[in-house]
Parts: structure tokens; sequence; C-alpha cells
């Protein structure tokens, strides 16, 4: 079992295609907080010198948006969100001296629905697949 938390400080943005004239392409952005909390199955087969892993599981993230101007909320943008997440993961272990620390280099997938921030105006409907390297220490226990 694989427990995360992960912390992504960026910046939705959102294009308005209006009917009218002058109005096409509009685009807004949202400056966002994201706080991803996930678990997962690890599988761990055991090979020399590199072992390799795979993680498969699933969590939420919480997407909650903030202002960057003077007169600028977080109501301005919307609530924050939850959205349930998928999470897919595969890597290396990297081997070192001590049994209850380690090291590892892996890919990381995220799967979830684009947040709106409960606001109709900018909801896309859509789904989005976040995916990053990593590296990262572990403890076993």
């Amino acid at each position: 079992m694989q427990i995360n938390y992960g912390f992504t400080h960026y910046q939705e943005r959102y294009t308005y295609n209006y009917a009218a004239p002058g109005y096409a392409g509009l685009q807004t952005r949202v400056p966002v907080d994201a706080h991803e909390a996930t678990a997962g199955y690890l599988i761990h087969p055991k090979h020399i010198p590199f072992q390799p892993y795979m993680v498969v599981g699933g969590g939420a993230i919480d997407f909650s948006p903030y202002g960057n101007g003077v007169n600028a909320t977080a109501t301005t943008y919307g609530s924050n969100q939850w959205r349930a997440a998928g999470l897919l993961e595969a890597g290396f272990d990297l081997p070192v001296k001590y049994q209850h620390v380690g090291f590892r280099l892996s890919g990381r997938s995220l799967y979830y629905r684009s947040p709106n921030f409960n606001n109709r105006q900018i909801s896309t409907r859509s789904w989005r697949v976040t995916t990053e390297p990593e590296a990262s220490v572990f403890l076993r226990f």
C-alpha cells in the first residue's frame, strides 16, 4: 500500500467563445492551489539491481482558487472543489544499504475531471490527465 500527498500551485486557463463580434477567444486564468490525497496498491516484483514497481489506485484532489489582484478574492473565481482522481505510477526503486529507506525514479499520471469551481460559465465537462516525472524518497514499514 502506498499513500501520497501532493501540492501544486498553478493557473487554470479557460477560453470563452461568444457569438458576439469582438468577444471570440477571450481568456481568463484562475490561479489555483491543488492538494492531492491518493492511495494505491503497490505491485513490486523483486529484481536486482533495480526493483521495478507499479502503483494502481485513486483518491481525490482539492482545487482551491485564490485571488491574485487588489480586488480579487477566492469568490471571484468560484469556490473550492473536490474531484475524484485515478492514479497510475511506474518506476524503479534504487537500492541502498538501509532496509526501511530508499529512493525511487518514476512517472505518474492522475486522471480526473477538469475543475469548474461550481461556476457554469467555465465548465468544460472534460477529463484531464496530469503526467509528471518523479524522484522521491520512501519509508518502508
